[in-house]
């Protein structure tokens, strides 16, 4: 009886604080936009992320790459529904988003992006519907967004520096995403600066990317002090060019992906 009590209390103390099914990730990579020219980094990036968080020992990941609006909210839907049993949940997007009318929007391969940078929104997914698929997590809510990127918008006249007042007046949607109003104890890390692009940079994958890998497996450390280091680390790779930039508060801050190898 004494050897079943002790066994017992072993179990306990050893026990993980996140238990199985506890921790799910999607991860959404759209690199074959039907509008505008490929471009592989965000495919690139997605896959990369997804495998981090696979080996760091999340529990479910899916990944989407090259989503259309209907699987993207297909997706998103089926994550929510996953992400109210859990203690972490994660939605990392890398791709196309903009503003429109104010309001920020990420972009799914068959959207047509003229008509976005005009205001028509209906084949955008609004950050909303990531806001919803992770809020119900007891612990951690968390976003990361890569969804500036400095290429395919860039190609657009009306999207870019436009000198023609006209098409200026005339255009709703602008590059970039506006400054986020991150809903009470969601976390939103993005990329870059409202009103500034993500560099894809010359390796496999963009600066962004390269530094979360870098970093989020760290031992001990919490999601505060992790994308504390993604920022410094893009920073120092872009030449300051780049600067992350990230939203919110609450315990989320506190929770940690990789615990501290002692425990």
């Amino acid at each position: 009886m004494k050897s079943i009590f002790c066994a017992a209390i072993l179990l306990f103390v050893w026990t993980p604080s996140v238990t199985a099914g506890d921790r799910v990730a999607l991860i959404i990579g759209n690199s074959n936009y039907k509008s505008t020219a490929r471009f592989s980094k965000a495919a690139n990036d997605a896959r990369a992320i997804a495998r981090k968080f696979k080996a760091i020992g999340f529990d479910y990941v899916a990944l989407k790459l090259d989503a259309t609006s209907a699987q993207m909210r297909m997706a998103l839907d089926e994550f929510r529904s996953r992400a109210k049993q859990a203690a972490q949940a994660v939605v990392y997007f890398a791709g196309l988003g903009m503003q429109i009318d104010g309001e920020n929007y990420l972009l799914p391969i068959d959207a047509e992006l003229r008509d976005a940078a005009f205001g028509d929104s209906k084949q955008a997914i609004e950050l909303d519907a990531l806001h919803q698929a992770v809020g119900e997590a007891r612990e951690l809510r968390l976003i990361i967004l890569d969804a500036c990127r400095d290429g395919p918008l860039a190609e657009l006249p009306m999207v870019g520096l436009a000198v023609d007042n006209t098409i200026n007046k005339k255009r709703r949607g602008v590059p970039c995403l506006a400054p986020i109003d991150a809903p009470n104890e969601t976390i939103i890390v993005s990329a870059s600066k409202h009103g500034t692009v993500a560099l894809d940079g010359d390796k496999p994958w963009s600066p962004f990317a390269r530094a979360i890998l870098a970093h989020i497996a760290t031992p001990g450390l919490d999601i505060g002090e992790i994308f504390d280091r993604v920022h410094t680390t893009v920073r120092f790779w872009t030449n300051q060019r780049q600067q992350t930039v990230a939203y919110g508060d609450g315990k989320g801050w506190r929770a940690h992906i990789v615990p501290s190898r002692r425990h």
